[in-house]
């Protein structure tokens, strides 16, 4: 009967240290998928910032570009204001000799 009482003692405390095993198992593969989960994350999260840089990159270079395309449009721009100052000047001094001569055409 001691022995009986032994064994019932014996199962049960096995059953419960197997129950125990089993849930610990079960946290277990719990643990290990949310640690997937998170490895997965950061690998995506990793490639999107690898995509981000060189996303940046390619818009700061876009930028650079942009920026000597107007540098030297202005600076056509300003060639063309020279130019035409430069025509200006030849057209008031040809109207100043012009209006000289019918001055003094007109004073004869």
């Amino acid at each position: 009967s001691d022995n009986e009482e032994l064994r019932k003692q014996c199962a049960s405390e096995s059953k419960a240290h197997d129950e125990e095993v089993k849930s610990l198992r079960k946290e277990m593969e719990t643990i290990v998928a949310e640690k997937q989960k998170v490895n997965e994350t950061n690998t995506r999260l990793k490639a999107e910032i690898v995509r981000l840089k060189e996303e940046r990159d390619n818009l700061v270079s876009g930028f650079q570009l942009l920026k000597i395309e107007a540098n030297e449009k202005i600076q056509v721009g300003n060639r063309r204001i020279g130019s035409l100052r430069k025509g200006k000047e030849i057209i008031v001094a040809e109207a100043e000799e012009a209006c000289t001569s019918l001055q003094e055409k007109i004073m004869q």
